[in-house]
């Protein structure tokens, strides 16, 4: 019987990245120092295999938990009584859908109207916050008030720079 496993040091010149097998003869293992050899060379790999195992796993959670920390939040006017608005007009969207009577309509197309007011004025506040700052901006270094975030809109900027 023979065993076959991957040895990257065997390599043809042509593709590098594939590695050939090199054949181990299973009457070679019979002999003791080529048993323990063996042996000692499939634990060295376990713990190779197990250690990189952690540090990548250890990588990630650290990755995700500065991501929850840094993206925890999107959007400058999204806020608690936006959220809570736009899950009651959820609530109501699946109560129409389960009643499916004029009424049930009637209030979930208020609801819908509730949540766009409430999110126009959300945006219109965080809309204002933001020139305030960027005013504040101004009046400490005019430099740094022309250079516009990636983010920001280019029409919005160039509007509000129009209003000025």
């Amino acid at each position: 019987m023979q065993w076959y496993i991957n040895d990257p040091s065997i390599t043809h010149r042509r593709n590098r990245r594939k590695a050939t097998k090199r054949k181990i003869k299973s009457s070679e293992l019979k002999i003791e120092d080529k048993l323990n050899e063996y042996q000692k060379k499939i634990k060295e790999k376990s713990t190779q295999v197990q250690d990189s195992y952690t540090r990548v796993s250890r990588r990630s959670m650290s990755y995700y938990e500065t991501w929850e920390k840094i993206n925890k939040k999107m959007t400058r006017w999204w806020n608690e009584e936006v959220k809570e608005e736009i899950k009651l007009n959820k609530r109501k969207w699946k109560e129409y859908r389960e009643n499916e009577t004029q009424d049930s309509y009637h209030n979930y197309k208020e609801q819908r109207q509730e949540v766009r007011r409430i999110v126009q004025d959300a945006k219109k506040a965080s809309w204002e916050q933001l020139r305030d700052e960027m005013e504040k901006r101004f009046c400490k270094n005019p430099k740094l008030f022309y250079r516009r975030p990636k983010k920001f809109p280019k029409s919005a900027f160039e509007e509000y720079i129009r209003q000025k």
